[in-house]
């Protein structure tokens, strides 16, 4: 077991050494792409792998660094590098532009352009990365030079029209640098001038004439709106009175129509009332006239009591009925 444990601690020291010796770091921000020189599997593999130790073995087995992050080339004046476009008319003008690109780690279609992987770049630009900044470059040049050839030094001041071109070769540039790996996130047009500066001068003014008069014309349309505001104004004014008139008499008009039913109303229930107070006096006449018989008969009583003894010819005391009508009464 001793010698089995001392074996194993020399072969991982012998690994360790061999890798220590041979092998490669890919630092954080960078990935890794094999190559076998010779023998069997030959080539550059069609994907990388992320940061860590790599085996490289001299004279057969190679890797090479490749950065993941954002790279930006730029056509700067102030290095003398400036995109020199000839627009229309046969003027020069010097742009600085931006391009951000990174390269792919494995090969990708994104919408409709399909990017290789890092084996397309090693093999069509070599392991230079002068070799790869220089390809950009070219491309980055050759399509911005005709997209913006196209335009009439003026339209350079129209962002719709500039950005437009710009956009043009974008889209070009990105399918180009996609078969050598290379993705472009973004070309970035920082600044423009003209070769001559009284043709800057004289596109200013230009435009600055055309300026001030769309404002003219602008503030001769407002006035002519605002005309128009104030006599829509006045007549939705002479509207709204009339308005306001015919509904005070619409007004009056029901107030009086509605006195009116209120008069009737309160005629109709007066009759009403009259009506229903006169039948009322009847029935107590009625009333009262029933009650009186019989209070003559209950007056006369005792008198007719003090005829017993038949003073009164003719008649008969106890009938009362016979007093009463003699006395115009009548028989209840």
């Amino acid at each position: 077991m001793r010698q089995l444990l001392i074996t194993a601690i020399l072969i991982s020291g012998l690994v360790s050494g061999l890798f220590l010796a041979f092998g490669a770091i890919v630092p954080v921000g960078y990935f890794g792409v094999a190559q076998v020189l010779w023998g069997p599997g030959q080539g550059v593999a069609e994907k990388g792998g992320g940061p860590g130790l790599y085996l490289a073995i001299p004279f057969y087995r190679k890797v090479h660094i490749i950065p993941e992050t954002l790279k930006a080339t730029d056509f700067n004046r102030q290095k003398s590098e400036a995109l020199e476009i000839t627009a229309a008319e046969g003027v020069v003008l010097d742009i600085d532009i931006t391009i951000l690109t990174r390269y792919m780690r494995e090969g990708i279609k994104i919408g409709e352009v399909e990017f290789s992987g890092p084996d397309r770049l090693l093999q069509t630009l070599t392991s230079d990365p002068r070799n790869w900044e220089e390809r950009i470059r070219k491309v980055v040049q050759s399509h911005l030079v005709k997209e913006f050839g196209g335009l009439k030094p003026a339209q350079f001041y129209d962002v719709t029209i500039r950005d437009a071109a710009l956009l043009r070769g974008e889209k070009k540039i990105k399918k180009d640098l996609a078969p050598h790996g290379i993705f472009v996130e973004a070309v970035l047009l920082r600044r423009y001038t003209y070769r001559d500066d009284r043709i800057d001068e004289a596109i200013f003014n230009k435009n600055l004439q055309e300026q001030e008069q769309r404002l003219k014309d602008t503030a001769s349309a407002l006035a002519d709106v605002k005309a128009q505001l104030e006599s829509v104004d006045a007549e939705w004014d002479a509207k709204t009175r009339t308005l306001r008139i015919q509904g005070e008499n619409e007004a009056k008009v029901i107030r009086s129509e509605a006195a009116r039913i209120e008069a009737e109303k309160m005629a109709e229930g007066d009759l009403l009332v009259a009506k229903a107070e006169a039948e009322v006096d009847k029935a107590k006449a009625a009333v009262l006239s029933r009650g009186g018989n019989m209070y003559v008969a209950r007056e006369f009583t005792p008198f007719i009591e003090s005829l017993r003894g038949g003073v009164v010819r003719e008649i008969n005391p106890y009938d009362l009925s016979g007093w009463l009508s003699n006395l115009g009464g009548q028989k209840q």
